[in-house]
Parts: structure tokens; sequence; C-alpha cells
């Protein structure tokens, strides 16, 4: 849940509850101070996404690896850092790190987020993410499970829950 302070001339006087709609959302990012920066809707709550250097290698290199199969079979779409929503969900505009599509014969979105959820999701888990943060994702966001991506946690020094 999301916790904002009302302020009014500088004094805090009244603190509330509120959650972050998709609409709310949707008009905070389109505000010229943030075009350039990345965000995601969380339970409610707006949280910046700021990667690191080494987050951007983990992840490419897991791109990589899932666009090559994509190449080989001919079947699927894999995409990098694409806003989805949950459809029914008025509280969460999830941005994985990578995403797959089976199916790649529906049209590429070109405006707003994906409106369906991806086959597989891949969320890299960061030095300052706490494994209860990822858990939390998990119902949402499907974490990548150990076995999978061993050689990219030894690569990046990575951990993940």
């Amino acid at each position: 849940m999301a916790y904002y302070v009302q302020v009014d001339r500088g004094l805090e006087h009244d603190v509330r509850e509120h959650l972050v709609t998709v609409d709310a959302f949707e008009g905070f990012i389109a505000r010229p101070e943030n075009r350039d920066r990345l965000f995601e809707l969380v339970n409610g709550e707006i949280i910046e996404k700021r990667p690191t250097e080494e987050h951007g290698v983990v992840t490419g290199n897991i791109y990589f690896a899932i666009r090559l199969s994509v190449e080989v079979t001919g079947v699927g779409r894999v995409v990098v850092e694409v806003c989805h929503r949950v459809p029914g969900d008025p509280h969460n505009d999830r941005v994985p790190d990578v995403a797959y599509y089976a199916d790649a014969s529906r049209p590429v979105v070109k405006q707003g987020p994906v409106l369906q959820m991806p086959d597989l999701v891949v969320e890299v888990k960061s030095p300052r993410d706490t494994c209860k943060a990822m858990r939390d994702k998990a119902p949402i966001i499907w974490r990548m499970e150990r076995g999978w991506c061993g050689r990219y946690t030894r690569i990046s020094g990575l951990s993940l829950c």
C-alpha cells in the first residue's frame, strides 16, 4: 500500500492511505518530468525502476538466450521492459525484465500496456531487492527458478529467491 502525506505550507498535517489506480498511474507517467523514467505500479504504489549495469548484463543475457530459441524454433516473441496490465486489476501495471509470448501472431502493442500476461516472465533479482519482495511479485509476475538460470547468477553474482 502507498502512503502519501499531504503538505500544506510545508507542514505535514494529514497522513492517509491511498492506493493508486492504473488511471492515475497513466496520468503520472504522462507528466513531462517522468517522460524518460521507468515506473511500474505495484499493488497501488508507484515504484521507479532504476536498473544497474549489472542488472542490464544479466537481463540482456537472458533475453539473448530466449531470443535465440525464438529464432531457431520460429515460435514466439520475446521483449524487454514492457508494461503489462493484469486484466481486471486496477492497482497493477507491471514491467518485468524479460517477457515471452508463445503466440507471436498477436499484433504488437504500440501504445500503452499489453493487456494480457505473457507466457513466461523473468524478473532479475537486484542486490537491493529482498527475497520477500520478489516472492510478493510472484502471483502476478512469475519468478524464474534457480535451476534455470544458474549460469547467470554465477556470472553476475546476483542471488535468486
